[in-house]
């Protein structure tokens, strides 16, 4: 269960705790707080679950920080890797060797 289901439940818990103590007139206030509570909890429940189902908790680096990224923040860096290109995302635009890297030394 994630925190917020469980501040959820921990909140009607109290609602539920405080109806017998608050007045007869203002104990509707508690009880739909608690019944409010309840259902946000099966909610927040319910959306943790389909956004995990099948998926790990946590990203394989880490915890998903900053400083837990393996180096070159995540990215291929390596233009052989990356399809040889420089500048662009397109991958038509393929890096020309430059004159001096053609000629035989």
């Amino acid at each position: 269960m994630d925190r917020r289901a469980v501040f959820f439940v921990g909140a009607a818990f109290v609602c539920a705790i405080l109806i017998p103590v608050t007045e007869q007139e203002q104990r509707w206030v508690p009880s739909a707080l608690a019944i409010l509570y309840v259902v946000l909890a099966i909610a927040s429940w319910a959306d943790k679950r389909t956004r995990t189902r099948g998926r790990p908790d946590r990203p394989w680096h880490g915890s998903g920080r900053a400083d837990d990224l393996p180096p070159g923040g995540g990215f291929d860096t390596d233009l052989e890797t990356s399809g040889d290109v420089s500048g662009s995302r397109s991958p038509t635009q393929r890096i020309r060797p430059a004159a001096s890297d053609l000629d035989p030394q």
